[in-house]
């Protein structure tokens, strides 16, 4: 866009008057054109045209600018910096990014993130970064719940990054452990995972039903909220069994769902995360001239860039999924040969418009579709970039057909309903937070006028 601006962090001095905006208030309302938006310590006192200003508050003239709520990404992955693995960066470096990384989801007009598994020190980590950095509003899902061997239970996929994530649940005890450990964490919800793999094999094991079932009963018994990991047709129909809250992947990357499915979805009433981000962000390794975009360089740091151009960087991050993603009784070797046979270039491409298909379908059978980039991601990924993956995840929602009003609310008040905080974030309404974002150009005619622009309002 021409210009972004996000409104002050709500505070005891963040009082204005916003003179003559279009407001787009992130409901599904038709834009209000020419209106006024009184703030008074951070939160939203007053809304209409030509208010009048007895308390002489400060005043920002909004004129020929859009004024919509803050954007809500409800899947990111605070602690994982693109190429940190690749790079080696140190503790310090690491934690260096971090930071960047929160002030770049502002920079972006994302001012509310949900961390989609957070290692139980982490819950800590970032609300230190956040009270001492500019950063957005920061939820969390407990850390994975996952079986003995399964996604995300071995450390080759943990890496160094996650390594303090919870173990495997290997009994009920540990089980009930981990919804105990959870619930004094106060999150979101609690991450299931229901994944046998990537590839063209199963490589990981799935709970058995019993043991679903306790997962089902345990976490109701602690009002926990379940967020299921699948990605497939058959992982999705047995992740519905826990009765999900929300699937936090749209899925199908290989495949496209069948309308039983869809249906089946729907009746759930679960929420769905698109990511689709995740696709373009790794197509971002041989589109290297997307990473020299302005908009992209203003909110990546230096050496991300350059890691993400880095062809044996992606070479390296081909071999690692291709040896984790076939059977073990395959020699590293043969994997390593055989990792341009799904992690190409057109592989991902035709992935993507699988996930895009997917979305649109889920969309139009009335499935409650919210938005999360997937950003950070796995800490060996070179270029899933915070803040950047926010809007590309936008931008392809609606390449995907998505009518951008429906985009919008999937970004705001229907994120903030999902994670149970509408009556505080996700509108330009009275009495909730002044979480608002300005920009020039239309949003409801082209998502692009999200990317950063050269001039700050």
């Amino acid at each position: 866009m021409e210009a972004v601006a996000q409104t002050p962090a709500p505070g005891p001095h963040n009082t204005v008057l916003i003179k003559n905006a279009r407001v787009v208030d992130g409901l599904g309302s038709p834009p209000a054109e020419g209106h006024d938006v009184k703030v008074v310590d951070g939160i939203v006192v007053e809304i209409g045209p030509n208010l009048q200003n007895p308390e002489s508050l400060p005043t920002l003239d909004a004129t020929g600018l859009t004024l919509l709520p803050g954007l809500i990404d409800c899947h990111t992955h605070l602690r994982a910096v693109p190429g940190s693995v690749f790079r080696q960066d140190s503790v310090a470096q690491t934690r260096a990014q971090q930071e960047i990384q929160l002030r770049a989801y502002v920079a972006a007009g994302v001012t509310t993130v949900l961390d989609a598994a957070m290692p139980q020190a982490a819950f800590e980590e970032f609300r230190v970064m956040a009270d001492r950095s500019t950063a957005p509003k920061i939820f969390g899902l407990a850390p994975f719940i996952t079986p003995v061997g399964g996604y995300f239970g071995v450390p080759e996929l943990k890496t160094e990054v996650y390594e303090d994530m919870w173990r495997p649940v290997d009994s009920v005890e540990t089980l009930a452990s981990h919804i105990a450990a959870a619930k004094a964490l106060d999150p979101v919800g609690v991450k299931v995972t229901v994944e046998a793999g990537f590839g063209p094999f199963d490589v990981w094991p799935l709970f058995s039903d019993e043991m679903l079932g306790e997962i089902k009963r345990r976490a109701k018994q602690a009002n926990l909220p379940i967020f299921v990991h699948s990605m497939s047709e058959a992982e999705h129909r047995r992740a519905l069994e826990l009765s999900p809250y929300a699937f936090v992947h749209v899925g199908f990357g290989e495949e496209d769902p069948s309308a039983e499915l869809i249906a089946a979805i729907d009746a759930s009433e679960a929420y769905v995360i698109t990511t689709l981000g995740p696709y373009a962000m790794m197509l971002l390794m041989w589109q290297h001239e997307q990473l020299r975009s302005p908009w992209i360089r203003m909110l990546v740091p230096p050496n991300q860039l350059e890691t993400a151009a880095d062809e044996d960087a992606r070479d390296h991050v081909g071999e690692q999924m291709a040896v984790l993603n076939m059977p073990s009784w395959l020699p590293a070797s043969v994997a390593r040969w055989a990792s341009g046979w799904f992690f190409s270039e057109e592989a991902i491409k035709k992935m993507l418009s699988s996930s895009m298909r997917a979305v649109k379908k889920m969309h139009d059978a009335g499935i409650p579709i919210v938005m999360g980039s997937d950003s950070g991601n796995w800490p060996l990924f070179t270029s899933f970039f915070h803040g950047v993956g926010s809007i590309l995840e936008m931008e392809l929602l609606e390449k995907a057909g998505i009518p951008n009003e429906t985009i919008i609310v999937a970004a705001t008040s229907r994120a903030a309903k999902m994670l149970g905080k509408e009556k505080q974030l996700g509108s330009v309404s009275v009495g909730k937070a002044a979480d608002l974002i300005l920009m020039d150009g239309d949003p409801l005619k082209d998502m692009s006028v999200l990317q950063i622009g050269r001039a700050h309002v």
